[in-house]
């Protein structure tokens, strides 16, 4: 089966010509990436509409070309904005118009295995209705240049109650499923997108209207949860997070938490590099905002 594309037609053009055009306008307006280190291992992804964060996607993924170009099997953990059951999968292949990136099925499968049946595909319905997935997987392809991939969807959620004091990979279901997903990528070229955007605050999303002063204290807040990304401190990422219960509503929490904890999870091992952040507004008058890097991760590898 085939997971047709949501977005084409509205966030992006449906004809691979047009699209390619709208993308490499994007990369255009950016400045050349550095070389990339042979250790480049991930990415997290925006998954906003592209008018309003074309710019941090194009920086994002222009550097992470090379990681693009030489994976063999892709990992993408997208956040679930309709559900919090932790862990979604999906034996459909996503569809870009540039053509199909393969479903991997023996690692869907076995990552089914580790979790039970029932809990890894109760919900694969709404993988239909879901962007968090498909648009960083538009801009993959793009940079293979339409060559196919082989991808493992995972939609995530909540991996339990908020608590600053317990690592979530301390909990048995994601301790389970991480280990699984190691094994099942061990001698393969394997990376990881976390597709996650991150603060949602202001009138749009039930809080009070920002204004100057309040956005200069939520980048100050957002780079405190970025310095945490680039010294490869996943726990203390989630545990900023967790003690004020998420307030500034991140929604990339469980993606990036688990690709920094899939990477490696040690500090002195990986770091991420933020190529461009914004603030985009989410009303009218600027008053609400949703944050977004795009940041790529270093590593020792998935294995």
């Amino acid at each position: 089966m085939i997971r047709q594309p949501l977005c084409a037609g509205g966030v992006y053009p449906t004809h691979p010509a047009a699209l390619k055009r709208a993308l490499n306008q994007y990369l255009a307006q950016t400045q050349p990436a550095a070389k990339a280190t042979p250790k480049l291992t991930g990415i997290i992804s925006p998954h906003i509409d592209y008018a309003r964060g074309g710019k941090v996607y194009a920086n994002a993924w222009q550097a992470a070309a090379p990681l693009a170009q030489s994976a063999d099997l892709v990992v993408i953990l997208g956040t679930d904005h309709r559900s919090a059951d932790p862990f979604t999968l999906t034996k459909q292949h996503y569809a870009t118009p540039y053509g199909i990136l393969p479903t991997h099925l023996p690692t869907v499968n076995g990552l089914a295995e580790s979790i039970g049946e029932w809990a890894a595909f109760r919900g694969e319905h709404r993988h239909a209705h879901e962007h968090s997935l498909e648009l960083p997987l538009v801009w993959l392809h793009h940079m293979r240049q339409g060559q196919p991939c082989e991808v493992v969807p995972i939609l995530v959620g909540a991996l339990g109650r908020y608590d600053a004091d317990v690592s979530p990979a301390s909990r048995a279901f994601v301790h389970n499923f991480l280990s699984a997903l190691r094994t099942l990528t061990q001698g393969r070229r394997a990376i990881v997108i976390a597709s996650g955007d991150l603060s949602h605050v202001g009138p749009a999303f039930d809080g009070e209207a920002l204004n100057y002063a309040d956005k200069a204290a939520l980048r100050a807040e957002d780079e405190a949860l970025l310095a945490h990304i680039h010294s490869g401190n996943a726990e203390g990422f989630y545990a900023d997070i967790a003690r004020h219960q998420n307030k500034n509503n991140v929604c990339g929490t469980t993606p990036i938490y688990l690709a920094m904890k899939l990477l490696a999870d040690n500090s002195s091992t990986q770091h991420g590099q933020t190529h461009d952040y914004a603030m985009c507004p989410a009303d009218p008058h600027y008053t609400s905002v949703v944050s977004v890097c795009g940041t790529t991760l270093s590593g020792e590898a998935m294995s």
